[in-house]
């Protein structure tokens, strides 16, 4: 009896640990750098006064836009892509915020939101030289 219950603690600390380990490898649950989080701010106090997002809006928002400049920072810093290929998967994740945009903003909104991005926020690839 003591064995098993021995036992039943060392998997449940082992399932405890692992989990932990699984969120601090995934990017989204980690803190954004610095220069990131200015970045978002500066994009939502763009896009804001264009979209009048609601206090609740506003927060998921903000956290969406930082997710995906972590995504396109991350592009950015790749080197063993082609020129290309960062462009191909820059407008993949254009496409992909767009359309999780649609699950915090209106369909009015989004509309504005996908029009006014182009010239706020363009695809982009940095040609590292």
């Amino acid at each position: 009896m003591r064995k098993r219950i021995v036992r039943w603690l060392i998997v449940i600390v082992v399932i405890l640990l692992n989990t932990g380990s699984l969120f601090a490898q995934d990017a989204y649950f980690q803190e954004a750098d610095q220069e990131i989080r200015k970045a978002s701010k500066k994009l939502v106090e763009t896009y804001t006064p264009e979209l009048v997002l609601s206090g609740n809006q506003l927060l998921q928002f903000e956290s969406k836009v930082k997710e995906f400049l972590i995504r396109r920072s991350r592009v950015d810093a790749e080197q063993h892509m082609t020129t290309r290929e960062q462009l191909k998967l820059l407008k993949r994740i254009s496409k992909q915020e767009n359309a999780e945009m649609q699950n915090i903003l209106t369909r009015p909104q989004l509309r504005r939101y996908v029009k006014i991005k182009r010239k706020i926020q363009p695809v982009y690839v940095v040609l590292n030289e």
